[in-house]
């Protein structure tokens, strides 16, 4: 497995914008977009683009044998935490709760964090699910706390995080 993070260094990016807007389409393609990043009716890739190249997302691809399996970006980087949004694609059923446990480890790693954490649509059982596969442990309920586009509406969102224990404690 091998994960990449997007960079631009001196105006050079080691990713094509194409590329990075290729991932939101086949997010929108493989109907994950409200599960992933709710947040408009109106939010494309171009605004996908924006937001990683502004630093605004982190975002990392990863890669099994040349296939690419999943895609996580961190924002809200600051004091050992960052939120995360992660999400696997179709077709990579073979091991990917121990690939995703790389991944999510390789970025904690990379940032020196302590806690990844965010919130899941309570309505997306199948994430949840692989979640807690993860390690992910529930936190609680935020009423309201997802948007869900394609349907105007609001639901409630299940508060997540993975890592935080503190051995020394």
């Amino acid at each position: 497995m091998k994960g990449y993070r997007y960079r631009e260094i001196d105006g050079v990016k080691n990713f094509p914008d194409s590329f990075i807007m290729s991932l939101w389409d086949r997010i929108e393609a493989e109907g994950k977009r409200d599960h992933v990043h709710p947040v408009s009716e109106t939010y494309n890739r171009k605004d996908f683009l924006i937001s990683c190249r502004s630093g605004r997302f982190h975002l990392w691809v990863f890669f099994k044998d040349n296939k690419l399996f999943a895609l996580m970006w961190v924002s809200n980087l600051r004091l050992k935490r960052a939120e995360c949004h992660f999400c696997t694609f179709d077709g990579f059923p073979r091991n990917i709760v121990s690939y995703s446990k790389l991944a999510q480890e390789m970025v904690i790693n990379y940032y020196g964090l302590d806690v990844l954490y965010g919130m899941t649509p309570s309505n997306n059982a199948k994430a949840l699910k692989f979640l807690n596969k993860l390690g992910w442990k529930e936190v609680g309920i935020l009423p309201q706390g997802s948007y869900i586009a394609s349907e105007s509406k609001s639901i409630d969102s299940v508060i997540m995080y993975y890592g935080g224990e503190n051995e020394d404690l």
